[in-house]
Parts: structure tokens; C-alpha cells; sequence
């Protein structure tokens, strides 16, 4: 099984980890440890990610509605897109 992981700068909670701290290292996102993930895109701004049942995720900055979720607050961990 895929693991997704991320690292680098975390404003605006665009790593997926619950906060929006920078990381250093790669860590596991570990909202999406539990899903069959099956691709990923991700941006300085945002990410998503389709699972092999196809649902979709996204998480980061929520600007303009970017992430799907019918707002636009950021996500600090992946959240599925309705």
C-alpha cells in the first residue's frame, strides 16, 4: 500500500499534518494511512489525493474555494470532498 508523505514549509496546514508547522523531514500523513490511495497531486498551496474507490481528498490552503469543500478555510488534514 501506497504511503504519502510530505515535508517542507506547513502554513496553512498544506502538509496534511493536523498543524501548520514546517518539517524538515519527510513524515507520514498519517489521515491517509488508512486509505487505499491510488494517485496524488499536490501544490505550494494545496494537495489531493484518489483513492482506489474513488474518493477524493484535499487539504492546504482553502482560498477561493480551492479545495472543494464549499468554503474557504484551510485544511490542516486531508478531508473528503462530497
Amino acid at each position: 500500500q501506497l504511503q504519502v508523505v510530505s515535508w517542507g514549509r506547513g502554513k496553512g496546514g498544506v502538509l496534511g499534518h493536523g498543524d501548520a508547522r514546517d518539517e524538515s523531514e519527510p513524515r507520514v500523513v498519517r489521515t491517509l494511512s488508512a486509505l487505499n490511495v491510488f494517485q496524488i497531486a499536490c501544490g505550494d498551496a494545496h494537495s489531493m489525493t484518489l483513492t482506489r474507490g474513488g474518493l477524493v481528498y484535499t487539504w492546504g490552503r482553502g482560498q477561493m474555494g480551492a479545495l472543494g469543500h464549499g468554503n474557504r478555510d484551510d485544511q490542516s488534514v486531508p478531508r473528503r470532498v462530497d
